[in-house]
């Protein structure tokens, strides 16, 4: 009963957000975020989030076995790209509060999930994605609307279940692949080993860019579901204590989102607890079970941090039954 109360308040509260909007002109993003008290969820309404959107013409759903969303501050949108047999190239729009589909890149691979496959540039509106298997990447650029294709990697970095981020202090884009990193400076064209014997697991890691603290924060995986490490721009680790949960992109169904304020990661497993983590002081905080503290009910959630509302958003959209955009504002205690 306390958690449909709390839902209900939630969705009084976008109509509200929704209804000032258009008397101000401010986007229902910004107003929604505005509106939230530290510890708050809300839904934010959004136009075509549908069945059709979030499934390929194969009936699949382009969402699982990920969580990695991206936010282009260049344009204002949500960017994801998604994949089961075909890809499917998904946005959200702030200005329209509308989901759009942008042309996907045409490739040949028809095996895989989205993985960590996808980042974003946010300086230069440039949203990466790494073909699933291959290690080839492509860059869209959010502005112009066209794809590029990247010099492939000259690695051994071809594979399932890996990661990729851009990481702006670096001012390039990296690769995990089976604990080592490699690195793609897009001012010189070229590849170059980055880090190597990363303490997380081999495929499967949660792999995320943190915009306050300005490293890469690298959590779980296959073999090592409770390590955690760090990397600065210039490629130096930093293992972390053990996370008092298991983490990896998988039948755990974690997702792990920044707070863009505070920096602190939001774990969510949505068949268990959630926590958050302060990277500054290496220490997790237990928040409760997952469905007495969030709205979120549906495996598979992606998200982003959105720094200039200092929220962030995630995206429920696997399930037939249930798609929904929440924001969060995340509270320390």
């Amino acid at each position: 009963m306390r958690i449909r109360r709390a839902m209900l308040c939630m969705a009084l509260g976008w109509i509200v957000s929704a209804a000032a909007a258009e008397r101000t002109g401010t986007s229902a993003l910004a107003l929604a975020a505005a509106s939230l008290k530290p510890g708050a969820w809300v839904e934010l309404k959004t136009e075509g989030f549908t069945k059709e959107l979030t499934k390929t013409s194969k009936s699949y759903s382009i969402f699982g076995w990920s969580d990695d969303g991206a936010w282009d501050p260049q344009s204002g949108q949500f960017l994801f790209m998604g994949f089961r047999q075909e890809y499917k190239f998904i946005a959200l729009s702030e200005a329209t509060s509308a989901w759009r589909t942008y042309p996907a890149p045409e490739v040949k691979q028809t095996f895989g999930h989205p993985y960590g496959n996808n980042a974003i540039d946010p300086e230069n509106g440039l949203y990466y994605h790494l073909e699933c298997g291959t290690p080839q990447v492509r860059a869209f650029d959010t502005r112009k609307e066209t794809w590029t294709l990247l010099p492939p990697c000259p690695f051994p970095c071809a594979g399932l279940a890996l990661s990729i981020e851009y990481f702006p202090e670096a001012k390039a884009l990296i690769f995990l692949h089976h604990q080592k990193a490699y690195a793609y400076e897009p001012a010189a064209g070229k590849w170059r080993e980055f880090a190597k014997g990363i303490p997380v697991g081999t495929d499967h890691v949660l792999f995320h860019y943190n915009t306050k603290h300005r490293c890469l924060l690298l959590l779980g995986g296959n073999g090592h579901k409770n390590k955690v490490a760090v990397i600065d721009a210039k490629g130096q680790i930093t293992a972390k204590k053990d996370a008092p949960v298991e983490m990896g992109m998988g039948s755990a169904y974690n997702a792990a989102i920044e707070d863009p304020v505070s920096g602190d990661v939001l774990v969510v497993s949505i068949k268990d607890d959630c926590y958050a983590y302060d990277l500054a002081s290496d220490t997790w905080r237990r928040m409760g079970k997952t469905a007495e503290v969030t709205p979120l009910r549906i495996s598979c959630v992606i998200g982003a941090p959105i720094a200039k509302y200092g929220v962030s958003i995630w995206v429920e959209g696997y399930a037939d039954s249930a798609r929904h955009v929440w924001l969060y504002k995340h509270a320390r205690p």
